[in-house]
C-alpha cells in the first residue's frame, strides 16, 4: 500500500521503519530526526528510494542499492557538521551544514550505492565553490574520490564502496580541520622535556603552539612549531621544552588555523623531578589491537568513552591494570589517580 505522509512526524528516540511506499507531500512533511531515531528501508537490488529526513529542515537523501544484495539502509540528520564525526566542536571550514548519518546491515559490495544528498538554500556557507563527499571514517574526514556532480542544492555521488556514517558536504580544496592522534610529554632527556604529538589530518592549520601550567589550569605558551597546512595523513610533531619546571608540569598544544580559530590538544602531565624515572601514568600501546595496558603508581579509576560520548568501559585501577575486548575505534580514556586527571585518544585498529 501507499502511506501518505502529510505532515512531520518527530521521531525523537524512535525508529520509524517503512515496509510500504511512501507518498510525501511538500518540502514541510518530512521524519524530524531531532534525537536517537532513525528512518529505515530496505531496498532491493538496484532499489532506490528517496529517504523523507531533516531535522530543522528537510534534507532527503536518495539511495540506489547497487551492492547486488538486499539489505536494509538507516539514516538521520544532524544540523552542522562537527570535528568527531557526530560530537565536538562545529567546523568552520566551507561546507552544506548537515550530517547525514547512514547506516546499513550489511558490508558495500558490488558496486557500491548511490547517493544524492539534497540541501537548501542558505544551508551552505561562503567558499563551498566546489561541493565533494567527505565520510568520517573514526578518525578523521576524508574526501571521497568518485564520481560526483553537483547543483547549487545537491550532490550526486555514483559508486561508493566504503564504509557508512557519518557523511558531509565539503569544498574540494579545503579539508576539514585537525584531527589529533597522539600526544605525549613523558619523555625526559638531557635537553630537556620532549613532547611528540601526531595528527591524523589537518585541513587551514597555522601553526602549533606549545603552552605550560603549573597547575594544568593557568596556561604560556613557550613555543611553536610550523603546521603541515592541508594533510590526508598521519604527521608526526616534536618539542623540546630545553628549561622544564623543577616539578610537576603540564603541557598542552594549541593549533592555530590560518584565521586565528584555535583548537586545543589534551592536556599531558609531565614530572621533570631528577628522582623520577617514569610518569605517574602510562597507557600502551596506542594504537592498539584492543587490549591497552595502564600502569598507574598510585592506582585510581578509569572510563572509556566512545566518540559519541557513550561510557564503555570503567573501572577500578591497580598499579599495573589489563583492559581487553576493544573494538576497533577512536575513545576517550580518562583517568583519576591520586590527585590528577588524565584525558588521551586511544586507537584501536
Amino acid at each position: 500500500g501507499t502511506l501518505s505522509l502529510g505532515g512531520n512526524v518527530t521521531l525523537g528516540a524512535n525508529n520509524a521503519t517503512l515496509g510500504s511506499s511512501l507518498s510525501m507531500g511538500t518540502g514541510t512533511n518530512y521524519f524530524q530526526t531531532n534525537s536517537t531515531g532513525v528512518v529505515s528501508r530496505s531496498l532491493g537490488t538496484a532499489g532506490t528510494f528517496a529517504f523523507p529526513v531533516g531535522n530543522s529542515a528537510y534534507n532527503p537523501v536518495s539511495i540506489t542499492n547497487n551492492t547486488g544484495t538486499a539489505d536494509a539502509f538507516n539514516l538521520r540528520v544532524l544540523d552542522e557538521v562537527y570535528k568527531d564525526g557526530s560530537s565536538g566542536s562545529v567546523l568552520t571550514t566551507p561546507r552544506v551544514k548537515r550530517t547525514w548519518l547512514i547506516g546499513k546491515t550489511n558490508a558495500n559490495a558490488g558496486s557500491g550505492i548511490n547517493f544524492i544528498f539534497n540541501w537548501n538554500s542558505g544551508e551552505s556557507t561562503s567558499g563551498l565553490n566546489s561541493p565533494r563527499l567527505y565520510h568520517y571514517d573514526g578518525t578523521r574526514w576524508e574526501k571521497q574520490t568518485g564520481t560526483t556532480s553537483s547543483t547549487s542544492s545537491s550532490l550526486t555521488y555514483t559508486g561508493y564502496t566504503g564504509t557508512f556514517s557519518p557523511f558531509a558536504i565539503g569544498d574540494d580544496v579545503v579539508l576539514l580541520p585537525v584531527s589529533w592522534l597522539h600526544f605525549d610529554c613523558s619523555k625526559q632527556n638531557a635537553q630537556g622535556t620532549e613532547l611528540n604529538w601526531s595528527t591524523a589530518s589537518e585541513g587551514n592549520s597555522k601553526r602549533f603552539v606549545v603552552e605550560r601550567s603549573q597547575n594544568g589550569q593557568a596556561f604560556v605558551p613557550i613555543g611553536e612549531v610550523p603546521a603541515a597546512g592541508y594533510s590526508q595523513s598521519i604527521r608526526q610533531y616534536h618539542f623540546i621544552d630545553p628549561s622544564p619546571l623543577k616539578t610537576r608540569a603540564y603541557y598542552r598544544i594549541a593549533m592555530e588555523e590560518n584565521n586565528g580559530n584555535r583548537e586545543y590538544s589534551t592536556i599531558c602531565m609531565s614530572n621533570s623531578r631528577p628522582e623520577a624515572e617514569n610518569s605517574p601514568v602510562k597507557v600502551y600501546p596506542n594504537p592498539s589491537n584492543g587490549t591497552i595496558n595502564i600502569h598507574a603508581v598510585e592506582g585510581g579509576t578509569y572510563q572509556i568513552s566512545d566518540i559519541a560520548g557513550r561510557l564503555v568501559s570503567s573501572g577500578k585501577l591497580d598499579v599495573h591494570t589489563q583492559i581487553d575486548g576493544l573494538k576497533p575505534g577512536i575513545y576517550s580514556l580518562t583517568i583519576q589517580s591520586g590527585d590528577d586527571r588524565y584525558t588521551q585518544k586511544l586507537v584501536v585498529e
